[in-house]
């Protein structure tokens, strides 16, 4: 890439979407479904979806993504 402009968006582009990508693998290992993502943090499935979509340029902000880490990390899949 030979515009600097260029390569910074496209660096912040590939960091975005390995953070999504990781939170779907992150909810999907737990066995949680994004219904069930959504109502654990009580919001919609629609936001869910949305958040995980690789083809979004919504960003989640950082509260939202220590949420998801946390509600994951409370999830008891031996129950599944």
């Amino acid at each position: 890439m030979e515009y600097p402009e260029v390569k910074a968006e496209y660096d912040a582009l590939s960091t975005a979407f390995e953070m999504k990508r990781q939170m779907i693998v992150l909810r999907k290992k737990a066995g949680v479904t994004q219904e069930q993502m959504a109502d654990l943090l009580g919001t919609k499935k629609s936001n869910i979806s949305r958040l995980g979509s690789l083809h979004s340029n919504v960003s989640p902000r950082l509260a939202t993504v220590e949420d998801y880490a946390r509600v994951l990390g409370r999830v008891d899949v031996s129950h599944r």
